[in-house]
């Protein structure tokens, strides 16, 4: 890796710079001091500014070093008063690796400001120092952290059982990683606009409905999209269940619909005669489903999904519904659709296992 130091980054909200002393007190009172803001970090809330001018001299003495990475995060229309923190906290020479830790004040949550600035940083790791992987990790109770990290294009690569501490004790922790080889061209030339208007097209009217409008208002969901036409393969499950099976649904439409409705009875309506179905059997009995949804073209892409996915409650926690969802992809693709959209999710971890990745995140007031 060619280390330089703590540059100074850009962004179109955000400037990433260089911590001073005089900060101390912006970073006590916006972020340091506040017991939620540090509930799943490892270090302890700071009881006074002092303690945070301390962390400030260590950091700051520690600048001089070019393998040393400590950015303040500044919001541009507040002016130049911290509001948050992201760095290198771990390096591997031997693989080029970096581990990227973050945080920010509650008042700036939820408005993306931590993944554009987490972009960023990425970006600046793998074009400037020539770093090969970027990981980061996250307790499993704080899955709006996981949010940023797939938001950003990382993959989900497993759950750590027992392998983390923080300020809650040992903790079980989500990893997720990004390589230089995983930022292919079509990320880059689809930006967060083009995806809004595949979304409007394909939803029109969607934020004005009833039930959207009755969703809890700090509910955040999710849209990913698999590229259909990319090289690498589906990445593998692992699933290995003695006796279920998976393949397109033949059977009557009554018994898929009484299957549905174990899972969601809310589903029910979205199941008819004449839709494709892909499912996990296990003998005659359904053990998990999916509808194969055409969505239509929209320019020259044509796109669709598995949607409405769900699993029987005895068959959970096998990798049955994920290894569906796979295999669905697999016939998608095979059937020569551009894009494979998954729609309305808030299991964004479960979806990236297999290479999905998030484009949108939305609540009931509209997109993010």
């Amino acid at each position: 890796m060619k280390h330089c130091g703590t540059k100074r980054l850009e962004t179109e909200r955000l400037v990433l710079r260089r911590f001073t002393l005089e900060d101390a007190e912006a970073m006590y009172r916006n972020w340091a001091s506040d017991s939620e803001v540090t509930r799943f970090l490892t270090w302890p809330t700071h009881p006074n500014v002092g303690v945070t001018r301390h962390v400030l001299e260590n950091w700051i003495s520690s600048y001089g070093e070019d393998a040393y990475y400590q950015w303040a995060i500044v919001l541009k229309v507040e002016g130049d008063e911290p509001i948050g923190s992201i760095a290198a906290v771990k390096m591997d020479e031997s693989i080029s690796m970096v581990h990227i830790g973050y945080c920010i004040g509650r008042k700036w949550w939820h408005r993306g400001i931590t993944s554009e600035a987490l972009k960023a940083v990425m970006e600046f790791f793998f074009d400037q120092v020539g770093v090969n992987r970027i990981e980061a990790r996250h307790d499993i109770n704080n899955p709006h952290s996981g949010m940023v990290m797939i938001k950003c294009g990382m993959r989900y690569e497993g759950t750590l059982r027992s392998a983390g501490l923080n300020n809650q004790g040992i903790c079980d922790e989500r990893y997720y990683a990004m390589l230089k080889s995983d930022r292919r061209p079509e990320n880059h030339e689809r930006d967060h606009a083009f995806y809004v208007g595949l979304f409007n097209g394909m939803h029109p009217g969607f934020f004005q409905k009833e039930y959207i409008r009755r969703l809890p208002e700090d509910a955040v969901f999710a849209e990913l999209v698999m590229d259909l036409h990319q090289d690498e393969p589906i990445a593998k499950t692992g699933f290995s269940a003695e006796g279920i099976t998976f393949g397109e649904y033949r059977g009557g439409i009554e018994a898929l619909r009484d299957a549905v409705r174990r899972v969601d009875e809310d589903w029910v309506k979205y199941f008819y005669e004449g839709s494709r179905y892909f499912c996990a059997f296990d003998g005659n009995r359904i053990a998990a489903f999916c509808i194969l949804e055409d969505m239509g073209r929209y320019g020259s892409l044509h796109i669709s999904g598995p949607g409405c996915v769900g699993t029987i409650p005895e068959y959970r926690r096998r990798g049955i519904g994920l290894e569906m969802v796979r295999l669905a992809t697999e016939v998608l693709r095979k059937e020569g659709f551009d894009l494979s959209w998954i729609h309305y999710t808030h299991l964004e971890h479960w979806y990236s296992r297999l290479g999905y990745r998030t484009v949108l995140h939305w609540n009931r007031n509209g997109i993010l």
